[in-house]
């Protein structure tokens, strides 16, 4: 009897340590839920018993007379999140894009692409779900939600991973780079852009507009480039480059509305716009779909970063399909020096130095892993040798019980 006490036990205690083991080996998401109705901004309420909380709201992409987007939504203190699940219906399709308030500037963080579903009022049965990922969003941040056409929304899922937090990039540019004469923005490295995931309408592409076709502006195509949306708001689609060190002096860019602009947004427009060590330094006109391109030349001698960004200019549309033709970086004032192939810089005469006396060298040692996840370590191998003891332990109960014919 009291064998058998003790074998249940062990096989309880070795249950529990692989239930520890599971559940430090599995990161469990976080989702809040927010009915769509309880967000402030503007929008059209509509009661019906099958949404979930007995109402959804529709939206779509209507401006007023001033130009001014009249449906969005606004959650004044979001939880943290890494994706963003949109419960909704609608026989059309289109963005519900994602600003998050940062230093006073709307930030596009990410956008909801949400195909047809079929019907206006599918709830209880039809309705689809849509996410947007690639992003982290802090904890009682203010997000702006935008759609670039008409859908009726039930509820969002607010879903935090902490394994899906981007990681920060240095944006530190490699060493090679340095012996350029020229080189392209578009095979640069990125300390920051807007909407990380590739995938969303208005992420930064690189050498191809957001419909993933060739640049072009005016019939004029360019193989290297930026491609990205002029956004709902100044500054909400940008790209922010690292060229501190490089010892490039000049960026220049022809920069216009791309050819493939949606049709019914023949008559949008957009700016596009330098910043220097956070100042701007050029500014393009408003341009139109059909203009010819613009070139912006900009002396960055010594400078540290380079941001990139576009403005709708007061249109209220935020899908412009904006080209920054050839932007590219140089160290002289030649725009055709700048804009063609890149050549290594001439080397310099190397100039005699010194041997230097030999020096102790100094060495250190670094944490691989934070506290935390020393933490996770510890305990998962207290765990497992745990499981190791009591194994050894049944083993030798088992063994002295039948040599004693028990």
């Amino acid at each position: 009897m009291r064998i058998k006490l003790i074998f249940t036990v062990l096989i309880v205690c070795v249950l529990l340590c692989l239930s520890l083991i599971i559940g430090f080996a599995e990161d469990k998401a976080e989702i809040v839920k927010l009915e769509a109705e309880n967000a402030t901004g503007q929008y059209v309420t509509v009661d019906d018993a099958g949404a979930s909380g007995g109402r959804f709201i529709g939206v779509d992409h209507t401006l007023d007379n001033e130009n001014n987007i009249q449906y969005y939504l606004v959650y004044e203190n979001a939880p943290k999140c890494t994706e963003i699940k949109m419960i909704y219906a609608t026989p059309g399709m289109g963005d519900v894009v994602v600003y998050v308030e940062e230093n006073g500037r709307n930030i596009a963080v990410g956008s909801i692409y949400f195909p047809p579903s079929g019907d206006w009022y599918p709830y209880g049965g039809d309705e689809l779900e849509a996410s947007a990922v690639g992003f982290y969003i802090p904890e009682g941040s203010k997000v702006t939600m935008i759609a670039t056409g008409s859908v009726n929304i039930d509820y969002f899922e607010f879903i935090y991973n902490e394994e899906d937090v981007p990681k920060p990039e240095d944006g530190k540019q490699d060493e090679d780079v340095k012996n350029l004469n020229n080189v392209f923005l578009s095979d640069l490295k990125w300390v920051n852009s807007s909407c990380h995931n590739q995938e969303s309408t208005f992420s930064v592409h690189t050498d191809r507009n957001y419909l993933f076709e060739p640049l072009q502006v005016a019939g004029t195509v360019y193989d290297k480039g930026l491609g990205m949306t002029s956004g709902h708001y100044e500054g909400a689609v940008f790209v922010e480059i690292d060229i501190e060190g490089l010892g490039f002096t000049t960026f220049a860019s022809y920069v216009g509305l791309d050819d493939k602009t949606v049709p019914n947004l023949i008559e949008s427009n957009a700016q596009f716009i330098v910043e220097v060590d956070g100042e701007e330094k050029a500014r393009s006109g408003i341009l139109k779909m059909g203009d010819d391109p613009e070139l912006l030349v900009v002396d960055i001698t010594g400078a540290k970063r380079l941001k990139l960004y576009t403005s709708p200019a007061g249109d209220g549309i935020g899908i412009d399909c904006c080209v920054w033709g050839n932007a590219a970086l140089g160290r002289s004032t030649n725009v055709d020096e700048i804009f063609a192939t890149p050549t290594p810089a001439p080397t310099p005469e190397p100039t005699p130095t010194a041997v230097p006396t030999d020096t102790p060298e100094k060495t250190g040692s670094s944490k691989n892993e934070d506290e935390q996840d020393n933490t996770k370590i510890y305990i998962i191998i207290v765990a497992a040798a745990l499981v190791v003891a009591a194994i050894i332990v049944v083993i030798s109960i088992k063994k002295k019980a039948k040599d004693k014919g028990i």
